[in-house]
């Protein structure tokens, strides 16, 4: 007695290509740097720089991230989708500390989410969670070309 045979459709192929492509590919990492016991993720794109740290339940304590602009500008800052509290730093393209703006709340602690527009021109934003021990000294400059150049 002979067996049948099975014949598995193109279309069942494909899909399950297409199912271990996906759970098989990873996302583009983000750069790290680390500063004096700080790690930052490095957001240079503009999607990068959009996303921020939206949508993050949490933030480990001496974790953040850098924004990297090309150019000194005004920059503008809001808590759209953001869960955890954050503290938010500027920098002019020496990386002398200009400004922060403290505790800006997470969406849903307000009825609209929190924007502010920093009153210098800055070229790099650093945002921490609230209330940490912040050191505006640091001077990520060697780091941030390592990370960004790899």
């Amino acid at each position: 007695m002979k067996t049948p045979k099975k014949h598995i459709s193109a279309g069942v192929v494909i899909a399950i290509a297409v199912a271990v492509f996906v759970a098989t590919r990873s996302a583009p990492k983000i750069p790290t740097c680390t500063i004096d016991q700080f790690t930052f993720e490095i957001a240079q794109t503009d999607a990068e720089k959009a996303q921020g740290l939206m949508n993050r339940k949490n933030l480990c304590a001496n974790c953040g991230m850098i924004f990297v602009y090309p150019d000194e500008q005004i920059r503008s800052f809001w808590m759209k989708d953001t869960l955890i509290p954050l503290d938010i730093y500027f920098f002019d393209a020496q990386w002398r500390f200009t400004e922060n703006m403290l505790n800006m709340r997470p969406m849903g602690e307000t009825k609209d989410p929190m924007r502010r527009k920093s009153r210098k021109p800055a070229q790099y934003v650093i945002e921490v969670n609230a209330w940490i021990d912040f050191n505006t000294d640091l001077k990520p400059q060697e780091c941030l070309r390592a990370a960004t150049h790899k």
